[in-house]
């Protein structure tokens, strides 16, 4: 992921911060069907900066493009929701 100049830039932009792509179901709580995985990012305190929110947007964006790009992730809907 960091080879990505734009994702590293805006990483290092932002403030301290938690990033992971995991199959847990973590705080969700519920079990996830096989295949999904959940793109976390999580932060202390409360972001109100609308710049920053923008900044995590288009990171996230990016980062799904670059898992999509490696073969990490595929393009399809799990038809499933969150309880």
């Amino acid at each position: 992921m960091l080879i990505d100049d734009s994702i590293r830039k805006i990483m290092l932009s932002l403030k301290e911060m938690d990033l992971e792509v995991t199959a847990d179901t973590g705080s969700w709580g519920t079990d996830l069907p096989h295949g999904v995985l959940i793109l976390k990012y999580e932060c202390l305190g409360v972001i109100k900066d609308v710049n920053t929110i923008e900044k995590i947007l288009i990171l996230l964006s990016k980062i799904l493009d670059r898992l999509l790009e490696m073969g990490v992730i595929l393009k399809y809907h799990p038809n499933f929701k969150l309880s």
